[in-house]
């Protein structure tokens, strides 16, 4: 990430965002070239604007070993959580077999 907080402070310009995601897209950083946004926080912040804006219902599904910070999201707007092991196969199996719509999924390997 010090790469693009580099490039965005060389910029002029008066709002900067950088993304940078990994090879198959499950990991995203945001940057203004001061502040990282955690894929944790992203992902919490997407729950609410999807719930709340869009109006998407669901659950949320993570595994035990992400961030508590969308629990504390989920249970303001009242969204079951569901919660798997920690592993990725686990939590992957769990994902895709569930019957529940997932409005965000996390991973603990940061991915969402």
């Amino acid at each position: 990430m010090a790469g693009i907080d580099s490039h965005l402070n060389k910029s002029s310009a008066r709002f900067k965002l950088g993304v940078i995601m990994d090879p198959d897209g499950d990991r995203v950083r945001f940057s203004d070239g001061k502040v990282q946004v955690p894929m944790n926080y992203f992902g919490a912040v997407a729950l609410h604007f999807l719930h709340v804006h869009k109006g998407i219902k669901g659950v949320v599904a993570k595994s035990v070993g992400t961030s508590n910070f969308v629990n504390a999201i989920a249970v303001k707007l009242r969204i079951p959580i569901k919660e798997t092991k920690v592993g990725s196969r686990t939590s992957g199996r769990t994902f895709q077999t569930s019957k529940e719509r997932a409005i965000v999924a996390f991973e603990e390997s940061d991915g969402i």
